[in-house]
């Protein structure tokens, strides 16, 4: 999975840690979080 970075304006990969929150890789900014898990009613 990728995701688009705006201030690279290019898509970076991306890794999920332990918790399930995905984390983009950007070498300008650093782990950048992406997307979190849901979070059960």
């Amino acid at each position: 999975m990728t995701f688009w970075c705006d201030i690279c304006e290019m898509d970076h990969a991306t890794t999920v840690d332990e918790d399930g929150y995905t984390l983009g890789l950007c070498p300008m900014r650093g782990t950048v979080l992406v997307d979190a898990p849901e979070v059960p009613a």
